[in-house]
């Protein structure tokens, strides 16, 4: 049901995992739960999917959502 309104129908039905959160984390989540056969409900407050993954465009330039780099993420050894 991707990209569609919120339909009380849907209320309705039963899912074997309930995923908040459409960012990488959740799509692959839903992806590999759904390969293994389990019915799976995804929902985001958003209107695109993705979180930090996407970019928008404003006044003619595209910006970058998300973390561009993640440096001296390990402690040094001494």
């Amino acid at each position: 049901m991707l990209g569609k309104k919120y339909d009380s129908s849907i209320a309705n039905q039963k899912y074997d995992v309930l995923i908040i959160g459409s960012g990488v984390s959740g799509l692959c989540t839903a992806a590999l739960l759904s390969k293994i056969g389990k019915k799976v409900l995804l929902i985001e407050k958003h209107h695109i999917i993705g979180g930090y993954t996407h970019m928008f465009k404003r006044k003619g330039y595209e910006w970058d959502v998300g973390i561009h780099y993640i440096g001296a993420v390990h402690l040094k050894k001494s």
